[in-house]
């Protein structure tokens, strides 16, 4: 068993123990008496559910700690729209937020990565990384004095 491994499985069992019994139900009724110790005891309950479907799909991609920004942006979204969320549905609505964010995530990660890749290319291969983006510039000014001339046809005749 690897160390990431090792890391989520004591992360998971820490959070299970003692809120895995709670019904949606029970927890609906505490986040209406306490919202506070309602929303504890819904992060205490699907936080393993939500860190195991983010870190499936994000740590090929990223660290634990994107991983674990992930799972806290579930929860704030989940809190924020918790009154909209239809009784008996809320552990879907959780997934497929968890599913939603995570993806998000890997796109930006993975993003992120090809530009890096490009850059570490652009350096090993030489090129000339100042002249590339004077030129660049050059092109942009041109581009901006073309759209200035407006649409042909509508300039007046001397």
């Amino acid at each position: 068993m690897d160390a990431v491994s090792v890391y989520m499985k004591a992360v998971v069992q820490r959070f299970s123990e003692g809120m895995d019994c709670m019904t949606e139900g029970e927890i609906r009724s505490m986040l209406r008496e306490d919202r506070s110790r309602g929303e504890q005891a819904l992060f205490e309950k699907y936080y393993s559910y939500v860190y195991a479907i983010t870190f499936r799909k994000i740590h090929d991609y990223g660290t634990l700690e994107d991983v674990e920004e992930c799972v806290i942006d579930v929860f704030v979204e989940v809190f924020r729209r918790l009154e909209d969320i239809q009784p008996g549905s809320l552990k879907a609505y959780i997934g497929t937020t968890a599913k939603h964010k995570a993806s998000n995530v890997c796109r930006t990660l993975s993003a992120r990565m090809r530009q890096t890749e490009s850059l570490e290319e652009s350096l090993a291969s030489g090129e000339d990384v100042a002249a590339a983006a004077e030129q660049s510039e050059q092109i942009g000014h041109i581009l901006d004095a073309i759209a200035a001339l407006g649409e042909p046809g509508n300039r007046t005749q001397p």
